[in-house]
């Protein structure tokens, strides 16, 4: 990360659960935000709990024109951009494993990147929440998820908050301070991936 302040951050589908609480948690400790996700009303939700700049652009993470036009955007108003954090729940909306493709799979783990301006930011972070943090999205693990053996049942959820101050520490390090990549989950849920 780099050492100067403002800092600036492009966080995608911000509406709810992790990706809001990370916006307004990064707005307030100083961070401006670009705020990215189809859903407008929800952003402009999002934007009014953020004390600092808040930039909102509507579009599809999946969308290679929509993504460039964020990237421009963000430079454009904030003239830098410190971090990527990408969030593409759409993914969830696929319950059972025999629907997921690998081009959905593929969808989920990247963000379309490759004409961009990557020289314009100082790092993107990757931040795994294996299992289910406490958000409106829980709800299916909670009631039960499918596992590996075809069984459904209940799993453990952690706070959002545990996520959040994490990523608010990370991006708080020194530039002389590089992490690529965080794996979190619930105590009590097996060791990487369902029972």
């Amino acid at each position: 990360m780099s050492d100067t302040f403002p800092k600036v951050a492009i966080i995608t589908e911000p509406s709810s659960g992790i990706g809001r609480s990370t916006s307004v948690a990064l707005s307030k400790v100083g961070w401006r935000v670009a705020l990215f996700s189809r859903r407008e009303e929800e952003l402009k939700s999002a934007a009014e709990e953020c004390p600092n700049p808040t930039l909102i652009i509507t579009g599809d993470v999946t969308s290679e024109t929509d993504v460039k036009r964020l990237f421009e955007k963000t430079i454009k108003t904030f003239r830098q951009l410190d971090l990527l954090f990408n969030l593409p729940f759409y993914l969830l909306r696929i319950l059972e494993i025999d629907t997921l493709t690998l081009e959905h799979w593929d969808s989920f783990i990247s963000i379309p990147i490759e004409e961009l301006p990557l020289e314009s930011f100082q790092a993107v972070l990757n931040v795994n929440v294996v299992g289910c943090t406490m958000t409106k999205l829980a709800k299916y693990v909670v009631d039960g998820a499918m596992q590996a053996d075809g069984v459904v049942c209940p799993e453990p959820i952690m706070d959002i908050e545990h996520m959040v101050d994490t990523v608010v520490h990370i991006t708080g390090l020194p530039s002389t301070v590089q992490v690529l990549e965080i794996d979190m989950m619930a105590t009590k849920l097996p060791f990487v991936g369902r029972r």
